[in-house]
């Protein structure tokens, strides 16, 4: 099933954040959860007819739902916001960050090449991810705070669209740089090597962050 992120099903926050249920969230009295983030974008969505964009939008659910299956992680308490070319998702804290980096990262690049192996070029569904974790403050609207910033500025950097529109990726994944250095010194679990680090200047942001391009693999082999 991949209703889980279905963008018609919703998710209780509170469940998510592993807070108690308020039947409705305030920006009073609930405290921040320090949590991993992940902002999903369709590339050039704009640039396709709309028949087009709803055939691109219920493959990127669906993916994202096979990915979080095969990850195994809880999709039933992962939470998300549709934002018309992607989402964001917040997901709960029992969830290690680094196993959105590996193999959650490897397992999307795995089924979207599958996906597009005989897609047109009309239907070929290519997707940038920014992956982060901080305080995240519910309130009656979704979330807000400085790691939901931060987490769509990294995804928005020009520097960042450009590499992945030079390398011709279909995924391209951008780490902000705290959440590299933490996950990079922990036994060696993620690739280091695999990632190259960029300055990423988004509005007020001036910060720096780590980029992955799959290697990549010739469609039809």
């Amino acid at each position: 099933s991949v209703g889980a992120v279905s963008p018609g099903q919703k998710i209780d926050l509170a469940r998510t954040l592993g807070q108690p249920g308020t039947g409705s969230t305030s920006a009073w009295g609930v405290r921040p959860t320090n949590t991993a983030l992940m902002a999903v974008d369709i590339c050039a969505f704009g640039e396709r007819r709309e028949d087009v964009q709803l055939h691109l939008r219920e493959k990127m659910y669906q993916l994202l739902a096979e990915t979080f299956e095969m990850t195994r992680l809880p999709r039933e308490r992962i939470y998300h916001e549709d934002r018309g070319d992607g989402a964001l998702i917040i997901f709960p804290p029992v969830v290690p960050v680094e196993a959105l980096l590996d193999p959650l990262a490897h397992h999307l690049h795995a089924l979207l090449w599958r996906s597009n192996r005989f897609a047109s070029d009309a239907a070929r569904l290519r997707m940038r991810v920014a992956i982060h974790s901080g305080d995240v403050h519910p309130d009656s609207h979704g979330v807000t705070g400085h790691a939901v910033i931060l987490l769509f500025r990294l995804l928005n950097c020009r520097t960042f669209k450009k590499m992945q529109a030079t390398d011709g990726a279909d995924l391209a994944l951008i780490v902000s740089a705290s959440l590299y250095h933490d996950t990079t010194h922990r036994a060696g679990l993620v690739d280091a090597v695999s990632y190259r680090q960029i300055t990423v200047r988004n509005k007020e942001t001036s910060t720096r962050a780590w980029v992955w391009l799959p290697p990549q693999r010739r469609i039809g082999t």
